[in-house]
């Protein structure tokens, strides 16, 4: 990767962090000469890390007024919630049952390491190793176009859910359903 494209990924990373973490809120304004100073990086870098956070939904960027953190209504959230809960339920039905063995060590494998993250209250790992889990078990339903759609409504719906994510007791909770997933009798294969 070029020096360019490492330092745009950079940016954008380190925004999307502040933004699902909370650091930044919604309808706070991302200001080019503020993010040009922070990140000591030129203004096209600024623009183009700003266009990806756009692309993903996280940031709108009015034409005569710059960049600000996108801010959902109750409306949005509630749709995007259904889309992804119609897409969840179609993606587990695909899965073929029982699971592949290798599927469910990668998910334990995924699951130890969200407990640990928890345990250390890493909120970067845990987010990191939450999508990594979910990935994992919907792309088992073998549809890859179904796995992507699910994984760009997941990277659309983390700017009001991450935050709740990186909670103790929701982080806990989290942990907890991974394990009931694993321990299902459909997806493990045992006899109820």
């Amino acid at each position: 990767m070029s020096r360019d494209g490492a330092s745009i990924a950079k940016i954008t990373e380190a925004l999307e962090e502040d933004i699902l973490f909370g650091r930044l809120r919604s309808r706070e304004r991302l200001v080019e000469d503020d993010l040009i100073d922070r990140f000591k990086a030129t203004r096209h870098h600024v623009r183009l890390a700003l266009a990806e956070l756009e692309r993903m939904g996280i940031v709108n960027r009015i034409p005569n007024k710059g960049a600000v953190v996108r801010d959902f209504t109750l409306e949005e959230i509630e749709q995007i919630c259904a889309v992804r809960e119609l897409l969840h339920d179609q993606a587990a039905s695909m899965i073929p049952l029982p699971a592949d063995p290798g599927l469910l060590r990668r998910l334990e494998t995924l699951h130890r390491a969200h407990t640990a993250a928890v345990g250390k209250k890493n909120p970067r790992e845990i987010h990191h190793i939450n999508n990594e889990f979910h990935e994992t078990l919907f792309a088992a339903c073998g549809n890859t176009y179904l796995a992507r759609t699910i994984a760009d409504y997941a990277r659309l719906s983390l700017a009001f859910r991450c935050h709740l994510m990186v909670n103790p007791v929701l982080a806990s909770k989290a942990r907890d359903e991974h394990a009931a997933m694993i321990e299902l009798p459909p997806l493990n294969g045992s006899i109820c």
